[in-house]
């Protein structure tokens, strides 16, 4: 995906049937005039849209992506050291949280508050560039809301507070590492990175470096219709 793009979601769970489905994801374009109106569209018709025009410099996720991906390089035994085993904060291979879940995948979970990363003994290079990341994201998080504020007709400044400067607010962020199947090309293993879930926070944004797979569960529909991402 361009380094432009990111995705912003909100994800509903059901247990019903599910099927593909015929619906779309909207590109929002940020700078653009009269974009509340867009971005309030999308969250009720769809509840995850493609922001382009965020103002998150590509050199940021790239540094990241980078950094992270020389972390998950190195030996299993470094990694637990440097982050601790994720309770649920850590690093994590495999086991997702503590409901017996399993994905094939790795992953950094970490709580983030004030621009930082609270985990000292990270490599320096990637707790830095973690902390420029979620810097730059916080930013896109509060003007989507101060968006979807403008359109409801209610404070601005007190929907941007929920992800910018409020004291006690749940921050995390989530690097995934998804490495490949062993199994593949030789049969279809049908591994699943990272299974059907609800994100519990006020608003996510994803970036991605291509990986497919994500699927979103679109509104309103009898069945557990995914759209993909």
């Amino acid at each position: 995906m361009p380094p432009n793009v990111y995705k912003v979601k909100r994800i509903r769970t059901s247990n019903k049937r599910v099927q593909a489905g015929a619906t779309t994801i909207p590109y929002v374009d940020l700078s653009a005039p009269g974009v509340a109106a867009a971005v309030a569209d999308a969250c009720r018709s769809v509840g995850f849209f493609r922001a382009t025009n965020h103002g998150v410099p590509a050199r940021v996720a790239e540094a990241l992506e980078a950094r992270a991906m020389a972390f998950f390089a190195l030996p299993t035994q470094e990694k637990l050291d440097m982050s601790g085993v994720a309770r649920p904060m850590g690093y994590g291979s495999k086991s997702i949280g503590s409901n017996g879940d399993i994905g094939w995948l790795e992953y950094l979970l970490l709580s983030v508050s004030a621009n930082t990363v609270k985990v000292s003994s990270l490599p320096p290079s990637l707790r830095a560039a973690l902390e420029e990341y979620t810097a730059a994201v916080r930013e896109v998080c509060g003007r989507v809301l101060e968006l979807i504020a403008e359109d409801l007709g209610v404070d601005q400044s007190l929907m941007r507070a929920m992800v910018v400067g409020w004291e006690g607010s749940d921050e995390l962020v989530r690097v995934n590492h998804y490495p490949p199947c062993s199994l593949l090309p030789l049969v279809d293993c049908g591994v699943t990175g990272f299974g059907e879930h609800t994100d519990p926070q006020i608003i996510s944004v994803l970036s991605s470096n291509r990986n497919g797979g994500l699927a979103d569960q679109a509104p309103g529909t009898a069945d557990l219709e995914l759209i993909t991402v």
